[in-house]
């Protein structure tokens, strides 16, 4: 596996648990900053999340698609 690939992993799993620190300290502030901390820590989960897709769909081959059937049903849902 390219070492980038790991990064970007490593980076996808970063922002998930940044999301979820953020997360944890909406509980403690007050209604407008919970709020806003929690639509924060969606968004940056969900761009951790796309990461961490985006990086395991770049270790596939050309056709990763198609060739497993874990992929099939993570695309089709």
């Amino acid at each position: 596996m390219d070492i980038w690939y790991q990064i970007g992993i490593f980076v996808g799993f970063f922002f998930v648990g940044l999301a979820l620190y953020i997360f944890r300290g909406c509980r403690k502030s007050s209604y407008p900053a919970n709020f806003t901390n929690f639509i924060f820590s969606i968004s940056i989960s969900t761009a951790g999340v796309l990461i961490i897709i985006a990086s395991l769909a770049a270790i596939q081959p050309h056709n990763w698609y198609t060739s497993s059937q874990f992929w099939k049903m993570l695309i089709l849902g």
